[in-house]
């Protein structure tokens, strides 16, 4: 099979079978609306999209099947397995999970074209873009915390605003009357999500900021609007990429590396000192203290059942594990193939850093390995690296570190 022929036919399949959708929500969006009948509207929509675009990676994977190494086969072969279950059950949150999880960076993988330069321009400028919005929202609805005397703009103003981009007004928490923060939710409609995609947008740019390759204003930006999330697990991802990317850099001298530690060290005790840092940090204080708080991240086993759950998978109870996607995707597809996804980015994780000792300029790879650490480190919480918005910069970033693996070995994908 000839893969120009293949990826000509994936673009223009793609771009009709969207074509009909967005024509069909725009002609009969007074019929469907009328009848109630939006939500399904979505899950067929999602589900069929999902199911096209796995037919479509099928197609690919065959083109290159004997190209791919044992690793990347098994995982292809368990999301087949389970993006099948997901087709027949009608499940297509199963389905979504798994078409991310085992198939996006392989599918990406096989259509990147290697323009580094337009995707780095891109994202750095969408990155500010959404941190520009969040820290405005910020500052406008927590005025007091800048010297401002009485503000004006209650919660239910916030939620007027936030409707804005969303259709989901919740009732907010006010403290800020007892010297508390409103918390703000950017852009994507949720502070989790919003504050994942500039930690992991921050991550990336560190990279380049680290090797004096971009100027600093774009990851000062990223990071004052994961702050401004007020996301503790955004925040602990951000920082804790960058540390790990830090120890693992071959190029980065001792005594550059003390400094930079003890520089990490100072921003960290700067914040801890801060009025967001003591909210933030004991609100985590007192979530830690909840018992109900911790058992939503973790498992309880009633009886062998449940164990079996975690090992096997194919359970499509997705609120079983109600904060952390990551035992979420275990309790789906089981932890043996959870593990060896993990064990996937680790491999061409290490292998980019590992690979700078030869003087290559490997910037674009090691920014990509460090943005997708922050974004496996946010599976940690819900609403974060498995939504589309982050999840769809994650798992092309992984793409293109599995792409350059296989490069380096001389197998052209």
């Amino acid at each position: 099979m000839n893969l120009t022929v293949s990826l000509n036919k994936v673009h223009q399949n793609f771009i009709l079978f969207w074509t009909v959708i967005f024509a069909g929500r725009f002609f009969f969006h007074v019929a469907i609306s009328s009848l109630g009948l939006s939500f399904l509207f979505f899950k067929l929509t999602t589900f069929f999209s999902l199911l096209f675009l796995a037919i479509l990676g099928f197609q690919l994977f065959l083109s290159k099947w004997k190209l791919l190494f044992l690793l990347d086969k098994v995982l292809i072969c368990g999301g087949m397995i389970f993006v099948l279950f997901g087709v027949l059950t009608f499940d297509y949150i199963f389905l979504q999970m798994a078409f991310l999880i085992f198939f996006s960076q392989y599918f990406l993988c096989f259509l990147f074209k290697g323009d580094y330069y337009r995707i780095r321009v891109f994202y750095v400028f969408l990155a500010v873009l959404v941190s520009f919005e969040i820290i405005m929202q910020f500052f406008l609805f927590n005025n007091h915390l800048f010297g401002f005397d009485g503000w004006y703009l209650d919660a239910d103003d916030y939620v007027a605003y936030r409707s804005l981009f969303t259709d989901l007004n919740e009732v907010f928490s006010d403290s800020r009357p007892a010297g508390g923060i409103l918390r703000v939710d950017g852009v994507f409609g949720y502070n989790h999500t919003t504050g994942a995609y500039l930690a992991v947008a921050a991550a990336f740019i560190f990279e380049y900021v680290k090797k004096n390759k971009i100027n600093l204003f774009p990851f000062f930006i990223c990071v004052l609007g994961v702050f401004a999330s007020t996301s503790t697990t955004a925040i602990i991802a951000l920082f804790a990429s960058m540390f790990i990317s830090i120890i693992w850099d071959s190029k980065i001298k001792f005594y550059a590396r003390v400094s930079m530690f003890v520089f990490f060290i100072l921003i960290v005790l700067g914040f801890l000192f801060s009025h967001l840092g003591d909210y933030i940090l004991n609100r985590l204080i007192g979530n830690l203290a909840s018992s109900s708080y911790v058992y939503a991240f973790i498992p309880s086993f009633s009886g062998e059942g449940d164990m079996l759950r975690y090992f096997i998978g194919f359970n499509r109870s997705h609120s079983y594990i109600a904060e952390s996607d990551i035992m979420a995707i275990i309790a789906n597809y089981g932890i043996l193939f959870v593990l060896l996804f993990f064990t996937r980015f680790a491999i061409v994780y290490i292998d980019v850093f590992k690979a700078q000792k030869t003087g290559l300029d490997l910037t674009f790879y090691s920014a990509s390995a460090t943005a997708v650490m922050s974004g496996m480190i946010c599976l940690l919480h819900t609403s974060a690296t498995l939504t589309w918005q982050v999840g769809s910069v994650v798992f092309l970033f992984l793409g293109v570190l599995i792409k350059r693996y296989y490069l380096v070995r001389n197998v052209n994908l």
